[in-house]
């Protein structure tokens, strides 16, 4: 009897993707020569984002450097790939303005979890940081799991976990507080493929991969 409720909750945790996202995030052997990830928005082109992804086998880490439409860089990540997930180590954020100017700010991680292999559990990652113009921010993301879908990725289909990604920012000085959420695609050996943004003013933005851009294509569009 013991056996069977064995198998049973092992067939469950299969039909529920337990333990598997690690196969549906980027593939890290085959990023160690950077991509370029094209999201494109195609209801408004101005929210377009470029992702140059690139991994380090030998440490284990994992650098995505944001760009927005205009290839101008908004944020850096860096993760560190263990045997439960990604964890975060660096997260700076670029804020460019109209006169050229361009501030850089340190987000300072507290709570790790970026990405589990198990998808059982609901994790997130936090930072802290601090603004010239708007002091201490807290910044929070929630992620969990929620099915299996079928979507079509440039041009095939693939099956996909989908994730409700719930962001929280949080400004100390004014007590002034912000939450939007996002449910995000991963398909096998792909990793994120689709972003659906939903925000509190009821705004709504939808993000998919369209293209995978060498660095040589990459030099030649910027």
């Amino acid at each position: 009897m013991r056996k069977l409720l064995v198998i049973s909750f092992l067939m469950l945790a299969e039909l529920n993707g337990f333990g598997q996202a690690k196969d549906y995030y980027f593939p890290i052997a085959e990023l160690t020569e950077s991509k370029i990830y094209k999201y494109e928005c195609k209801l408004d082109p101005s929210k377009t984002e470029y992702w140059k992804i690139t991994s380090n086998p030998t440490d284990n880490t994992l650098t995505t450097e944001a760009f927005d439409c205009g290839h101008v860089q908004y944020e850096f990540f860096k993760e560190l790939l263990t045997k439960n997930g990604s964890e975060l180590l660096e997260f700076i954020s670029y804020r460019a303005y109209e006169n050229g100017q361009k501030d850089t700010i340190i987000n300072k991680p507290l709570e790790l979890d970026v990405f589990k292999w198990d998808t059982n559990q609901v994790y997130h990652y936090s930072a802290e940081s601090i603004e010239d113009n708007y002091g201490e921010i807290f910044f929070n993301k929630k992620r969990e799991f929620l099915r299996k879908e079928k979507l079509i990725i440039l041009g095939k289909e693939y099956e996909v976990l989908k994730f409700k990604g719930t962001y929280q920012t949080a400004f100390i000085s004014t007590n002034k507080y912000y939450e939007k959420n996002q449910f995000s695609y991963y398909a096998r050996g792909i990793g994120l493929v689709k972003m659906d943004k939903r925000y509190s003013d009821g705004r709504k933005t939808t993000l998919e991969l369209t293209e995978i851009i060498s660095m040589n294509e990459w030099s030649k569009l910027k």
